[in-house]
């Protein structure tokens, strides 16, 4: 109904607040907590973690046949040209 950038803005703005809040903020408020004697060298662990588990998802992803074909299938598709 709105079209594509409406899709973009909503799902940035519900997204990205929603994964950085949801998902990173209370383990690494928790894990200061338990060490607070190294509170940065506990939070960067915490935050490496998550970033080395996109990257080996993505890596084990990439190898799954389904997902192969469905990210052929979608980058054969050329959306409709923008008014």
């Amino acid at each position: 109904m709105f079209g594509a950038w409406w899709l973009y803005l909503t799902y940035g703005v519900i997204g990205g607040p929603g994964d950085s809040g949801w998902a990173t903020c209370p383990p690494v408020a928790m894990v200061t907590k338990w060490f607070p004697d190294h509170r940065g060298l506990a939070g960067g662990l915490v935050l490496t973690g998550f970033g080395l588990g996109a990257f080996v998802y993505n890596s084990i992803v990439s190898h799954v046949s389904g997902f192969s074909r469905a990210v052929a299938d979608a980058s054969a598709f050329s959306p409709p040209a923008v008014r």
